[in-house]
């Protein structure tokens, strides 16, 4: 019963209030996995690139939530990151702390809002390593995350490393 959070679900982000308060946090960065900014939230792809990584929180529910409530928090999950019209998709990822649920931003939509960005804002979307670069609420609540900011990139899709 665990969750990979990474952008506005982690603890001090917009959504993360629909979560229990005394949920499990273990703060970890997970490789191979790229992230974008898409306007007002993240998106995270598998690249399985040695690069690429993700700050996150795993979050372990275990002995926290029966599996009703489970059930009811993984259904609000899909309907804050929109799955029923595709704009995330629920998977499973390995983690140092196992296995979890992680919400990956799918194919037609990254697509979708790379075109909209180089029409409308005339760049390409930025990837980035760690949200609470970008949103200060999380690295206020988060106060580990302070000493990891020197380590998070920017850099834009179209850029080469």
């Amino acid at each position: 019963m665990k969750v990979f959070f990474y952008g506005t679900l982690r603890k001090g982000g917009i959504f993360s209030r629909s979560l229990p308060e005394d949920r499990k946090i273990t703060l970890c960065q997970l490789k191979g996995i790229r992230m974008y900014m898409l306007g007002q939230f993240p998106g995270v792809q598998v690249t399985n690139d040695k690069k690429d990584f993700v700050v996150g929180e795993v979050v372990d529910f275990e002995g926290i939530l029966s599996q009703e409530e489970w059930d009811a928090m993984i259904t609000n999950m899909d309907r804050i990151e929109n799955t029923a019209n595709g704009l995330f998709e629920r998977s499973m990822i390995e983690t140092p702390h196992g296995e979890a649920i992680i919400y990956l931003v799918t194919d037609d939509t990254l697509k979708v809002f790379g075109e909209d960005f180089k029409k409308y804002r005339d760049k390409d979307l930025e990837i980035l390593t760690d949200w609470a670069s970008v949103d200060p609420m999380i690295a206020d609540m988060v106060p580990t995350l302070n000493k990891e900011k020197d380590n998070v990139t920017i850099r834009t899709a179209g850029q080469k490393d």
